[in-house]
């Protein structure tokens, strides 16, 4: 089975075992008891509105993070093979289906039952890669889950976290396959020798 089928059927696994254990505590994923004391269609539209937002203000902070900061470009420069090779569908696929199946199972599951630190903690925690930028992901993790699990809580609807967690994982994936910054450094290294002689 290739990484690309293994993730796939992983996250598969994660939102079929979010169900199951859901519907053995009795509750729904996707509606919690909301904080705010609005309709049920302002709820709804308050979380994908600001979902929406929190995942534009996370695709821009990406590339300026990445583009000014040392150890985003290391952690962009260790994921990027991960993705490298995978078509414009497989990417969406794996965007997709991983927002949905995390938003189901650390939110809609784990947010409701252990709070929104202890869940973060977790996704932040599972979201560990190897090399130089690990702990930069674990971090963002942590407060992109914290974000999400709030957004959650305050409007009850799980809506708004799924669909900024797709934009933000099919928007930075795309820019994590097609960007490649070591390539850049070293091209811009080369132009300044070049000028020099």
């Amino acid at each position: 089975m290739t990484p690309f089928r293994m993730s796939l059927a992983a996250y598969f696994a994660m939102a079929v075992l979010a169900f199951g254990l859901s519907e053995l505590r009795g509750e729904t994923l996707v509606i919690t008891t909301p904080a705010w004391a609005l309709s049920s269609e302002l709820l709804v539209a308050s979380s994908v509105l600001l979902g929406l937002i929190f995942a534009l203000g996370t695709i821009v902070m990406t590339r300026l993070l990445v583009t000014h900061v040392a150890a985003a470009r290391r952690l962009h420069e260790a994921l990027r093979p991960a993705v490298s090779h995978l078509s414009m569908r497989e990417l969406a696929a794996v965007g997709v289906l991983g927002s949905v199946a995390e938003e189901l199972f650390f939110r809609g599951l784990l947010a409701p039952w252990l709070g929104v630190v202890a869940s973060s903690l977790v996704f932040g925690i599972l979201h560990q890669v190897r090399g130089d930028g690990r702990f930069v992901w674990m971090l963002w993790a942590v407060f992109v889950g914290a974000v999400f699990a709030l957004i959650f809580v305050y409007t009850g609807s799980l809506a708004g976290p799924i669909v900024g967690h797709i934009a933000i994982n099919v928007v930075n994936l795309r820019y994590l396959q097609g960007t490649d910054h070591a390539s850049e450094r070293s091209r811009s290294r080369l132009g300044l020798l070049l000028n020099q002689s």
